[in-house]
């Protein structure tokens, strides 16, 4: 039963390549569910996700399953009359926001991929706009602020109906690193910024939040290493002379995990992608430099490659990286994922959080001692830094929810509770939209669907996480077009 009338407008739809060199301006018909359908959206939803059943696909993402209790850390008792509890906490269903921006600081092997397909689903429910690559360059980040606080202006205005609802996902490193490096220097004061002109306070109603998420550092390196360096090393450089960069082998990458770290390169990568300023790169580099031998054809190695001492970190980077920490407004661990995950979807408002499990231990492993101690040694910040994060997760949660029992016993396990097979909380609801190619959906004329909350009528047009490098449209579900994001929860 389609529950939106076929109202539609024209617009300029714009086609941006990676690089954001080419435009092309092209007159295409867009859809945008009109205000008043909103409450029979919302009614068809909530019967869908008790009735729909979806199969299953594979998703290759590379977090490890986590979740276990911390029996150790102290539960302080609930009280209905702490002041400190922030009711939309306790709400049974979470709240979608009028204007809202969350940012989420994005870890390598931290578990990002899944909150990105928890996002990805969240936006394919007309419910948020996700506009830039995790890896964005400063004029992306510059226009988007632009484009976002006249959005928030409008709605203050009476101009639109919906304010803005942003999702951020900053991890740099790829295509760009411009984010994490100055992540301290632009990305935070700017987000302090629209905090103070429309956050709480201001009379424009919007919520600017932000998270992030630590993992224990031994199996964080030990995922780390699998997903980018196993692979290095195993290739064979062949009878051709490669160096730097091109070079492979064990030679250049280490023998195994213990020999990765132990040439200096990878230490401490969680506080060092955070920090953004400590060599991020380095981590992505082989640690060793090689000689190339005429007589045998393959190179040979000479020595490690440490990282440069001001790439080190120390007790005042770490000092800083407290600061780092605790400025943002939800922290958590992977050791709790779902208590992070139920959290951090409460604060920002993403209404359906469900996912799916993949690649559960594929990592894990008996370790040899003598390794394990090397990679112990490589980490013995991020170990610190891991423990903060623990106790900062645990402060919030206690502020917020009234104790740790609460949200674990009135969210965590329930949400739990509904897990169907792969998928933890249940199977999401079917999917109203879904992103296809832009040029496929001009050839069958397929309109772009525009939700409200968006900030331009492309809601970014991208899919560079996805190795798509031309623009994509959201369209009807029901388009006969191949699926290019958005519908990694649907069957």
């Amino acid at each position: 039963m389609n529950l939106l009338p076929p109202f539609s407008f024209l617009f300029l739809f714009l086609l941006t390549t990676l690089t954001r060199r080419v435009s092309v301006l092209v007159s295409v018909s867009a859809v945008r569910p009109p205000p008043e359908a909103q409450p029979l959206i919302d009614a068809a939803l909530k019967l869908e996700s008790k009735s729909d059943r979806f199969g299953e696909i594979n998703l290759v993402n590379d977090i490890e399953e986590e979740e276990r209790k911390d029996d150790d850390a102290p539960v302080s008792s609930f009280s209905e009359e702490n002041n400190n509890i922030n009711n939309k906490y306790l709400n049974a269903e979470t709240e979608l926001p009028r204007c809202a921006m969350h940012l989420y600081r994005h870890i390598s092997k931290v578990g990002g991929t899944t909150i990105r397909f928890i996002w990805d689903k969240n936006v394919v429910m007309g419910d948020w706009e996700y506009p830039i690559i995790y890896g964005f360059e400063e004029q992306q980040w510059t226009d988007l602020l632009q484009r976002w606080k006249a959005a928030a202006e409008k709605f203050k205005s009476g101009e639109r109906s919906v304010g803005p609802r942003t999702l951020v996902e900053l991890r740099g490193n790829w295509p760009s690193n411009w984010p994490a490096q100055h992540f301290q220097t632009r990305i935070m004061p700017d987000i302090d910024g629209l905090k103070k002109e429309f956050g709480e306070g201001s009379g424009y109603g919007c919520e600017i939040t932000t998270s992030v998420l630590i993992r224990e550092p031994t199996s964080q390196t030990l995922s780390f290493y699998e997903y980018y360096i196993r692979k290095q090393q195993e290739q064979d450089p062949g009878e051709t002379k490669k160096m730097w960069p091109g070079v492979v082998g064990k030679e250049s990458w280490g023998y195994d995990i213990g020999d990765y770290v132990a040439s200096g390169r990878a230490t401490n990568g969680q506080m060092r992608e955070i920090l953004g300023n400590k060599c991020t790169s380095n981590l992505r580099e082989p640690g060793y430099e090689t000689e190339w031998m005429d007589a045998t054809n393959k190179p040979v190695r000479t020595h490690a490659r440490p990282i440069s001492k001001e790439c080190e970190i120390t007790e005042s980077d770490y000092e800083q990286f407290e600061k780092v920490l605790k400025w943002f407004d939800i922290v958590g661990t992977t050791d709790n994922f779902d208590h992070f995950l139920l959290t951090q979807s409460r604060t920002a408002g993403v209404r359906y959080p469900q996912y799916k499990k993949s690649n559960s231990g594929k990592h894990k492993r008996e370790w040899d001692p003598e390794v394990k101690a090397k990679v112990e040694h490589a980490t013995t910040f991020d170990k610190r830094a891991h423990e903060l994060a623990k106790r900062l997760q645990r402060e919030q949660v206690e502020k917020l929810y009234g104790s740790w029992e609460t949200l674990d016993e009135r969210f965590v396990k329930p949400f739990k509770s509904k897990t169907e097979g792969q998928f933890v909380g249940g199977k999401p609801p079917k999917s109203l939209y879904k992103w296809v190619k832009t040029s496929e959906a001009m050839a069958v004329d397929a309109a772009p669907v525009v939700p409200d909350c968006w900030t331009d009528d492309t809601g970014g047009g991208q899919a560079t996480a996805y190795i798509v490098f031309e623009p994509v449209a959201m369209v009807d579900k029901s388009v006969n077009l191949h699926c290019i994001k958005g519908c990694n929860f649907d069957s």
